[in-house]
């Protein structure tokens, strides 16, 4: 278990909060454990300030979900204590054990190599370990439904810009 910056934690999984709940809890750090398979919360109730601690693991489409979480300790320490031993209680299950059931549409792998002649940039970026941080970060973006149609539609510009450049100078838009 590692704690996150607060950033770091909204880049990969901040958009699976409900929008209510900031009015009756206050979120105190955050973790990954595992490489960020699996996030974690943890969170003061500003009703009766008592504490909890929420655990976030990958549907099948990538997305960040709830998939265990405890209430009402009292300390702040119990509630870390309980987060580690979720993390490792859930840590223990196979993947395809988080997925909820309700999810449409297939996870899109954006590190697949598809062209015939993909840049040495976009391969870097793909295979190279230290590198790892930001594919996390990409796919955790494109995973949010909103900024995954955004790109989605960005790119369709792209591509047809690209398309018509390639027109005028006559070359092949997916090679170098």
């Amino acid at each position: 278990m590692t704690r996150l910056s607060k950033e770091r934690f909204d880049a990969l999984g901040g958009y699976c909060r409900q929008p209510p709940v900031v009015l009756y809890t206050e979120e105190l750090a955050w973790f990954e454990y595992d490489d960020e398979r699996l996030l974690g919360i943890l969170i003061r109730d500003r009703v009766d300030s008592d504490f909890s601690c929420v655990v976030l693991g990958r549907d099948e489409r990538g997305r960040y979900r709830f998939v265990n979480g405890t209430i009402s300790k009292e300390t702040q320490s119990e509630a870390l204590r309980e987060l580690e031993r979720l993390f490792d209680e859930e840590g223990k299950r196979r993947p395809e054990k988080h997925f909820q059931g309700d999810e449409k549409g297939k996870k899109l792998d954006l590190f697949k190599v598809i062209a015939k002649n993909p840049a040495q940039e976009f391969l870097t970026l793909a295979n190279d370990p230290k590198y790892f941080p930001a594919r996390r970060l990409i796919e955790a973006l494109i995973t949010s439904q909103i900024i995954r149609s955004l790109l989605l539609r960005i790119c369709r510009t792209m591509k047809f810009a690209i398309y018509l450049k390639c027109q005028e100078n006559r070359c092949n838009a997916y090679s170098r």
